[in-house]
């Protein structure tokens, strides 16, 4: 397998010296393959870039939400004091009465 190979190789060298046209082809390759490797790392840089854009965006709206929630809590505690005096008057109303 190594030796199959390894000769497979040596041809390919031999062909390359022999016919400049291969030399080229191959040249051509690697310049197309190193302008998508460019590519796909200008992706990668901004798909990171709008990751962590949108993780500053979920913390914002995570502590919105806390915040949010916390105000809820209050206004229920402030609801349930109302309603509390408004039986206590309702209360005193029917004894008065």
């Amino acid at each position: 397998m190594v030796g199959r190979a390894l000769q497979a190789e040596y041809d390919q060298l031999l062909l390359t010296h022999r016919d400049p046209s291969v030399h080229r082809d191959m040249k051509s390759f690697q310049n197309n393959a190193a302008a998508a490797d460019a590519e796909l790392i200008a992706e990668a840089k901004q798909l990171s870039k709008h990751k962590t854009q949108l993780e500053v965006r979920m913390r914002i709206l995570e502590e919105h939400n806390r915040q949010l929630d916390a105000q809820l809590q209050r206004l229920r505690l402030l609801l349930d004091q109302v309603m509390s005096a408004l039986s206590t008057l309702q209360i005193q109303r029917n004894h008065q009465l």
